[in-house]
């Protein structure tokens, strides 16, 4: 098989798929109908997403099983199912509904809060995280609900930075609508690598702690490091939000006025610099906070 990602074809198709780079990061293909990919095909979806990170198919039609059957194949094929029970599919639980659509007695279909309507990295909280991650709108809404995608190639830091946040471990508990995974908490390195690619990538959050920077938390023996990196790391993952929030004005962070960012938050996770310059401890915010980081 040629580099794929040099060439975009392979051999055995007459002729690439149509392509284009999305701004920033990732791709999008056309001219693709994941019902009927090949071995070969997938072996290049494989290869393109490992360089790309992200890839959009459009014009798919897809139903539950055909979900399934693709994510098994371009993944490692051990799925799991949402951490939250009410996510899981009606016929397979691996699927996972986002949905604030009811069903005729008048109970949600899916996850329906807003809980997730702001930057975060999926599974955190899980001892081994997924490494991939599968979406598909089946109906769009009429306003808002556009998802956001933020690369977090370890190329886009200085050597001075890595130099800082590689010893970092970031901590995660599940929160308390999980009821499908057990409760307790895991850490992960801030920087960690593709074994196949051997590329580096950030994985940093809100909860990202420094154990050599802390303060407690009031009226605890838990200490924390405050949102470290408030200029990189835009969205609080932890906050609510305003009853009237209605999604971002555009998918690409690049194109938000950053300016206006903080009015879309309420309670988030205090800065670093908020958290240090408080020596008698400050809280965490009441929607899911900070967890447990024992010193």
């Amino acid at each position: 098989m040629e580099d794929p990602i040099k060439t975009f074809e392979y051999k055995g198709k007459e002729s690439a798929w149509p392509f284009c780079h999305l701004e920033g990061f990732g791709l999008e293909l056309d001219g693709v109908d994941l019902k009927k990919v090949t071995a070969d095909e997938i072996d290049f979806i494989k290869h393109t997403l490992a360089r790309e990170s992200m890839i959009i198919f459009k014009n798919q039609a897809l139903d539950d099983a055909d979900l399934l059957a693709f994510a098994e194949r371009v993944g490692n094929g051990k799925l799991e199912p949402s951490a939250s029970k009410i996510n899981h599919g009606r016929r397979i639980k691996e699927i996972g509904y986002i949905t604030n659509l009811m069903d005729g007695e008048g109970q949600p279909l899916g996850f329906y809060k807003n809980t997730t309507d702001f930057w975060h990295s999926d599974q955190e909280f899980r001892e081994h995280p997924a490494s991939i991650g599968i979406l598909f709108c089946l109906i769009p809404p009429e306003r808002g609900g556009e998802t956001s995608f933020a690369s977090t190639s370890a190329e886009l830091f200085s050597e001075e930075e890595l130099a800082v946040i590689r010893p970092l471990l970031g901590s995660r508990v599940p929160a308390d609508f999980h009821d499908n995974i057990k409760h307790q908490m895991v850490a992960h390195p801030v920087v960690v690598t593709n074994p196949q690619t051997h590329r580096s990538y950030v994985y940093v959050s809100e909860n990202t702690i420094d154990l050599k920077k802390t303060q407690f938390i009031k009226d605890s023996i838990d200490v924390w490091s405050g949102r470290l990196f408030a200029d990189r790391v835009l969205f609080p993952t932890t906050t609510s939000m305003p009853d009237d929030y209605h999604g971002l004005p555009s998918g690409y962070a690049s194109k938000i006025d950053k300016r206006n960012l903080s009015s879309l938050f309420v309670d988030p996770v205090k800065t670093h610099e908020q958290v240090m310059k408080h020596p008698n401890g400050l809280v965490p915010p009441k929607k899911s906070g900070v967890p447990e980081n024992r010193t």
